[in-house]
């Protein structure tokens, strides 16, 4: 027994050090990482018979569900922002949903049609085949800057149709095992799907509520928040599994309740740590999961004992062909129908090509084939028409997506990459001059340390100055182009201005979550080529069910004020939002009249007039809201504006604590001491 766990711990460690090391070469070979650690696995699996410590490592449908997807599904989850993913959530549920049956029906026919399995054994395969597991894709999501509503699509789907896949694979398989079917069953199948689904929920949200009252309680205490989101995410899948409901459902909704506590309430340093925490648990689990699928193709189509049938090629053929056929009749069927119906406008045609191709399979998909009986008909077969879709997609479709992302012009255009270098150039530069006039104060003290520190700075600034206007003449031709950099380029500054409030700390982490959904949608908009694009009020941003669970958030958490009611948190909300888009929305058209200025000579000065329009029109709106809102309601807004006051300053004062405790000058006790009669004087 040691000695066995001893080989498991020195394999496992070895495939860790084989991911960490891959990182590197795979880099500089511009290989994506889930593909390369994929190969590798292809060659350790060849190589097993030499490689003593991977003799003893073996998959296991267990292994998958219940080590690896609890903290994948939890990563994502937690991390996703809540209101754009409630935003989606429309084309999200109908694509893992009942996109999802028909891809599975559609795999199931073409395999009994073009392969000797039975009907069964096809409609199980095209169940478990059609779970998504596109983190290849999305990695290169993050590297390209594809649109955010793209990505939400592609993550949202592959999380939702884990769980959907996994039901109908258990409804398919009693269907088997009854050896009848009647519309009974199919009525009772059906009951079954919602109740799992809906248990899997309701377990995640009771869940990740309590465990986030348990973490509110040591907000200040890294450690704690990371054990306690540890064990959030597996005690959800384990006692939603037992409750015979979904595992991966209970996992995304606790990750998106505790994923909202984090973004609201978390302090900025803890919620940076707790978010490195889970992207190293995320990358560790996602690199042993694609190197065993390498690994473990490479031992089953090799050994000697599986019993693979003479049609095995041309199985395979087929399955790969049935596989991107039902996601694309899934895909380019589907979305056209649900375009019309969707508020947040239709998925551009882009996107669903995009979607289609980034459709990979993986870890569920695997899990689920393995987990069929030893002596269940042609298991074998099964699980090498898996392993072969498996590959196929993730090694073809991980290297052409990036292409496919290319060819769609989803990526950052090449010239917009250089204005944004030029821009944080810049703006590096001009922090430094201004640090450094902070610093002068020193200068009487150490006056050589301050000798020619001006005239360098300066001429860091000018160069620095220099190079971003020479950037913009360069996007002078085509028009469309610098158009749409222009526009994306405001977009950049409006979010900077938002950024420097937040961390001054006059935005609540609630309306700075908004306002970067704000910015999200309009830049999708520009992308899809809507200039100018609409102007987002304060009720857009939010969907009926969110504004539900926001609402319950609000009740269960709110402080602020201590008992305040409902329609005052609202009002300080609304106000606080339009406040801020008014004030950032009149300096942004500031800055673009002063860049088309700059530029009169390079760029038709049109493309800045439109732009500097609309940012002034949309401020003046607001302004003229704020007025109307005090106007009717004097006091109570009084109110609000110095409480926004006094939790900035409030704020300010508990960074001033935190540093003072991190540097060794005081002690825990009384920085809990404190920040307790911080507390109490502002509440009080």
């Amino acid at each position: 027994m040691e000695h066995s766990l001893v080989k498991i711990e020195a394999a496992v460690l070895l495939l860790l050090l084989i991911a960490s090391l891959g990182a590197l070469f795979f880099k500089r070979l511009k290989l994506p990482f889930t593909v390369g650690l994929v190969l590798v696995g292809l060659v350790l699996g060849l190589l097993e018979p030499w490689l003593m410590p991977f003799q003893g490592l073996v998959v296991s449908h267990d292994l998958i569900i219940f080590l690896f997807v609890p903290p994948l599904v939890f990563a994502s989850a937690s991390n996703l922002n809540s209101r754009l993913f409630f935003r989606n959530l429309t084309p999200v549920l109908i694509l893992a949903g009942p996109g999802l049956v028909v891809s599975m029906l559609i795999v199931g026919g073409l395999l009994a049609w073009l392969t000797p399995l039975p009907l069964g054994a096809a409609l199980l395969f095209g169940a478990l085949i059609s779970a998504t597991d596109p983190v290849a894709v999305v990695a290169l999501f993050e590297k390209l800057g594809v649109p955010a509503r793209l990505k939400m699509l592609v993550d949202g789907e592959s999380m939702l149709n884990d769980a959907t896949a996994i039901v109908a694979f258990t409804v398919v398989m009693g269907i088997i095992m009854s050896g009848s079917f009647q519309a009974a069953t199919l009525k009772l199948a059906l009951m079954h799907v919602v109740l799992v689904l809906v248990g899997g929920a309701l377990v995640g949200v009771f869940l990740g509520f309590l465990m986030s009252f348990v973490m509110a309680s040591a907000a200040a205490n890294p450690l704690i928040q990371f054990a306690i989101t540890l064990v959030i995410a597996y005690f959800s899948f384990l006692i939603a599994d037992a409750l015979k409901s979904s595992g991966v459902v209970a996992v995304l909704a606790a990750g998106l309740v505790v994923g909202r506590y984090k973004a609201d309430l978390l302090k900025s340093e803890v919620k940076v740590r707790l978010d490195d925490f889970w992207e190293l648990t995320a990358a560790l689990a996602n690199s042993l999961i694609f190197l065993l699928v390498g690994l473990t193709a490479a031992r089953f189509f090799t050994d000697p004992q599986a019993h693979h049938p003479p049609y095995l090629w041309s199985a395979i053929f087929w399955a790969i062909v049935a596989a991107i056929t039902a996601r694309g009749v899934m895909i380019f069927g589907i979305t056209p129908l649900m375009n019309p119906f969707l508020k947040q406008g239709p998925i551009d045609k882009r996107y669903q090509m995009v979607s289609f191709w980034g459709g990979l399979r993986g870890a569920v998909a695997l899990a689920l084939a393995l987990s069929l009986a030893v002596d269940f008909p042609q298991r074998d077969l099964l699980i090498d028409l898996t392993l072969a879709v498996a590959l196929f997609t993730i090694i073809v479709g991980g290297l052409t997506a990036a292409p496919l992302i290319r060819r769609f012009r989803l990526d950052q255009p090449e010239p917009m990459v250089r204005l944004e270098e030029a821009q944080a150039r810049f703006l590096a530069q001009q922090r430094g001059e201004q640090r450094l006039k902070e610093l002068q104060v020193w200068q009487p003290v150490f006056p050589a340390a301050f000798a020619g520190s001006d005239q360098i700075f300066s001429s860091r600034l000018h160069q620095a100055s220099q190079d971003l206007l020479a950037t913009w003449k360069n996007l002078s031709a085509p028009a469309d182009l610098a158009r749409g950099a222009l526009w994306r380029q405001a977009l950049q500054m409006e979010k900077l201005r938002y950024q420097e409030a937040h961390d001054d700390d006059l935005l609540s982490p609630q309306t700075f979550d908004r306002l970067n959904l704000m910015l999200n949608i309009t830049d999708d908009a520009i992308l899809a080529g809507r200039i100018p694009p609409p102007v987002l009020d304060f009720e857009d941003l939010e969907m009926t069910l969110e504004r539900g669970l926001s609402r319950m958030l609000g009740w269960l958490w709110f402080e602020e004020g201590r008992g305040g009611g409902s329609a005052a948190r609202v009002l300080k909300q609304h106000y606080e939002f339009d406040l801020v888009v008014a004030v950032v929305s009149k300096r942004v058209a500031e800055e673009i009249h002063q860049l088309s200025q700059d530029l009169a000579a390079q760029i038709d000065p049109s493309l800045f007039e439109a732009s500097a329009a609309w940012y002034a029109s949309r401020s003046e709106a607001r302004f003229k809201h704020l007025q109307a809102q005090e106007d009717q309601y004097p006091e109570l807004l009084k109110g609000i504006q110095q409480h926004i006051v006094r939790q900035a300053v409030q704020a300010s004062a508990q960074k001033s604590l935190d540093r003072l405790f991190a540097q060794g000058i005081i002690s825990r006790a009384i920085l809990e001491k404190l920040t307790g009669e911080s507390e109490s004087n502002n509440f009080g």
